[in-house]
């Protein structure tokens, strides 16, 4: 009837009372509320069609509670949340198997197992690997034929790339610049052939290489001597110090060429 009122509604069928409630109510385990806000709780709600603005979803297994929590969508800018029950998650689509989980935010894939992460985006072409615990990353290039992994620029959240060195003692290039690059193996790899110059010692410093691409101790590294036709070679002794020199070892003729080729691991 028209105008008329009651406990619940009033005349103009709106709500009165605070909440309007299932006899069996029990916030967060059982039942359904309807407050006067338009707030709604329910347990085993099916809601067809509509959508879903805002908020978050929570889905468990089982009754809700502390450690049952198995997946979450939600949104904003706070980096962890947490549920009523004290259960972590985060912004996005994320699943969890106790301290594992796996979950997708803005354009980033995040993987954890236990309390050390991998994210992995799409940079540029390129797959980012990020350890966030560690501040490295790396990167893989596919090319159609083969993926390649890329190490990270020591210093620099950019993919590695060949570094020329800056030569000492009038060492020169020959053709090849003595360029250097670490490899994602945490080796630095070392290539290019340079001319041998006048007044040359023994030994003789080539070259002194920056910090992120110096070994842990002292690295032995080979290198060879070219004469010129008929291309007589003599290999050399050579080695990367702590301090970062390339020190070349043995008699060299000035005007021969050295060539230099080699591998040396960061890590004693």
């Amino acid at each position: 009837m028209a105008g008329f009122a009651h406990d619940i509604a009033g005349g103009n069928g709106n709500l009165i009372a605070t909440s309007v409630q299932s006899p069996n109510f029990q916030h967060l385990v059982s039942g359904w509320q309807l407050s006067k806000s338009g707030t709604l709780e329910a347990n085993n709600a099916i809601i067809r069609n509509g959508e879903v603005v805002g908020g978050s979803a929570l889905y468990y297994s089982g009754t809700p509670g502390a450690g049952n929590l198995i997946a979450s969508i939600a949104g904003g800018s706070v980096p962890i949340l947490t549920d009523p029950y004290g259960n972590t998650y985060y912004p996005g689509v994320y699943s969890y198997a106790g301290s594992k989980f796996a979950g997708l935010a803005g354009d980033g894939l995040t993987l954890q197992d236990g309390s050390f992460p991998w994210q992995l985006t799409v940079d540029s072409g390129l797959l980012l690997i990020q350890f966030p615990h560690t501040g490295s990353q790396l990167y893989v290039s596919n090319t159609g034929v083969a993926a390649t992994l890329i190490a990270q620029e020591p210093g620099n959240l950019v993919p590695e790339t060949w570094h020329a060195v800056s030569y000492a003692n009038s060492w020169t290039t020959d053709g090849e610049a003595l360029e250097y690059k670490l490899m994602p193996d945490n080796t630095v790899q070392l290539s290019g052939r340079m001319n041998i110059p006048a007044g040359v010692t023994n030994p003789s410093t080539v070259c002194t290489l920056p910090s992120g691409y110096v070994p842990d101790r002292t690295e032995p590294v080979y290198v060879v001597e070219n004469a010129g036709p008929p291309y007589a070679a003599t290999a050399h002794y050579a080695e990367v110090e702590t301090s970062g020199n390339l020190v070349i070892y043995g008699s060299m003729t000035p005007g021969n060429t050295m060539s230099v080729s080699a591998r040396y691991p960061l890590d004693a």
